[in-house]
C-alpha cells in the first residue's frame, strides 16, 4: 500500500488526528515516498504500519524502516504479525537480507520477538540494532555496552570475564572490551563473546 491510499483510510477512520498526536509513532506521510507499507487492521480500520525500504547500493539489502502500533492495539502481537509478514515477504526474494533497527532505547523490548522471528526464518539473515549498538546478527545473543560477558579468544589468547566499552561497526563487528583485573582494553570479534 502507498502512502496516498494509507492517507485516505485515516482519513474514512477519523485517525488523522491520532496520527497529528504521534499515535502512530514514527509514521510521517512526508517521508514515505516509494516505500512499501505493511498495514494491519481490524475491520479495515489501520491499527499498525510498518515501513520496508530497499538500499539503493545493495539490491538484496531490506530494512524495516519502522514498525508502530496504536497504543489502544499494543499487547496484542500486532508488530510482531507486521515483521513475520515482511520476513515471509522478503524470504522468497533470492539473496536478500533484512536490517531492522530501533534508534530508541524501547527497541531493545523488541529483541526477544526479533530474536524469535529470527530463528523462524533461519534462512534469512536478519540484522538488528538497537541503540548504541552495531547491526548483530538476530540469531546470535545480543551485546551492549556496560554488559558484562565472558571472552575466549584463541587468536589473541584472551579468555575470562570481561566488560564492553564500546563497538567496532567495522566488517566483522567487533568490541572494545576490559578484561577483569587488566587496566588494558582489547578489541574482540563479537563471535568470541558470550552471554553470562
Amino acid at each position: 500500500m502507498g502512502s496516498h491510499d494509507l492517507y485516505k483510510l485515516f482519513q474514512e477512520f477519523d485517525l488523522l488526528e491520532d496520527y497529528k498526536n504521534k499515535k502512530f509513532k514514527y509514521l510521517d506521510f512526508g517521508y514515505i515516498g516509494q516505500d512499501r507499507l505493511l498495514i494491519a487492521s481490524i475491520d479495515r480500520k489501520p491499527v499498525g504500519v510498518l515501513q520496508l525500504g530497499q538500499a539503493v547500493q545493495d539490491k538484496n539489502l531490506y530494512w524495516m524502516k519502522f514498525v508502530t502500533v496504536h497504543p489502544e492495539y499494543r499487547q496484542l502481537g500486532i508488530a510482531r504479525n507486521l515483521i513475520q509478514e515482511m520476513c515471509r515477504h522478503v524470504s522468497k526474494i533470492e539473496n536478500a537480507k533484512i536490517e531492522l533497527s530501533s534508534y530508541e532505547k524501547d527497541g531493545e523490548v523488541m529483541m526477544e520477538m526479533v530474536r524469535d522471528i529470527a530463528l523462524e526464518f533461519f534462512s534469512l539473515s536478519i540484522k538488528h540494532r538497537t541503540w548504541g549498538t552495531p547491526y548483530q546478527d538476530a540469531k546470535n545473543d545480543f551485546f551492549r555496552i556496560d554488559e558484562e560477558v565472558f571472552v575466549d579468544d584463541s587468536e589473541k589468547n584472551l579468555k575470562g570475564l570481561a566488560k564492553i566499552i564500546n563497538f567496532i561497526e567495522q566488517e566483522p563487528i567487533g568490541a572494545v572490551v576490559k578484561l577483569q583485573n587488566e587496566e588494558k582494553n582489547h578489541q574482540v570479534l563479537l563471535k568470541y563473546l558470550r552471554k553470562i
